[in-house]
């Protein structure tokens, strides 16, 4: 028998028909069957998971081996369907360069393998209190309205996003200004397109303030870093020298306010 996945108190995941289904209000999206067994292994693990243990369950009885961009598009398959049923950028998903990937860290995930386990979502005029049977693994939640429900995922969505602005110190600025004021395409690397913050346009372009730290930072950032520039071709570099580190902001497309846009974030240290 397959197993079920109830993620968040919200989400059904049914591996059988590999389909993610919102309880909430009946919407689902379903996966393809690569993209749902990389799903389905990310839930059973709830840890870092390598690249060749996902292609190994994505692509374990195919007799062609997938080609190497074929995880990320399947990735990106996962993180799109999650924020379509969400209607958020709340990324289920995070990337570890050159390693794998981890199931969203803070979130709830039930399994059980009877259908009988999952209790619909509360009807908004019902006041009773539904709960997960012993049957899960994780945890019991309980929400004893659907305003309630909604109420704390906007506090959760609200308190991440705090946490995201602090640490990658990004400025309370509209999201359609930041890659068109904040940077500057800067040159093509393997048919990546990078583009560096304005305020280092200058040293680089004249290369003559750069220092061999920021220079070594800038090397390990021009890199693909495990994320294939034929999935995200389009790379935002910003390097914080005195920190020793960079983040590189790996999209799928060009420009400001793009819905189509998907992005990763990619986080490196100079050792």
């Amino acid at each position: 028998m397959s197993n079920l996945f109830l993620i968040d108190n919200r989400f059904l995941f049914t591996i059988k028909n590999n389909r993610i289904e919102d309880i909430t209000n009946g919407n689902y999206i379903t996966l393809i069957t690569p993209a749902a067994r990389c799903l389905e292994t990310l839930l059973l693990n709830r840890r870092l998971v390598t690249h060749q243990e996902l292609y190994s369950s994505g692509w374990g009885d195919s007799a062609k081996e997938p080609a190497p961009s074929s995880l990320y598009q399947n990735i990106l398959i996962i993180r799109k369907a999650f924020k379509e049923l969400t209607n958020t950028d709340i990324d289920y998903i995070t990337t570890v360069p050159r390693k794998g990937f981890i199931f969203k860290e803070d979130a709830f995930v039930g399994i059980t393998e009877n259908e009988n386990d999952i209790l619909p979502a509360p009807d908004i005029d019902n006041k009773q209190t539904p709960e997960l049977t012993s049957s899960f693994t994780r945890i019991k939640l309980s929400c004893k309205s659907k305003a309630l429900f909604f109420l704390n995922c906007a506090l959760i969505i609200s308190a991440l996003a705090l946490l995201v602005a602090i640490f990658t110190k990004i400025p309370a600025e509209s999201q359609e200004k930041i890659f068109s004021e904040r940077f500057v395409l800067f040159k093509e690397i393997n048919k990546c397109n990078f583009h560096i913050e304005k305020k280092a346009s200058v040293s680089f372009l004249n290369n003559k303030t750069t220092t061999p730290s920021l220079q070594k930072l800038w090397d390990i950032a021009s890199s693909e870093n495990g994320v294939p520039c034929v999935t995200y071709p389009w790379r935002y570099v910003a390097l914080f020298e005195h920190e020793n580190r960079a983040r590189v902001l790996a999209c799928t497309r060009p420009g400001d306010n793009d819905r189509a846009q998907e992005c990763i974030t990619i986080y490196l240290r100079n050792s």
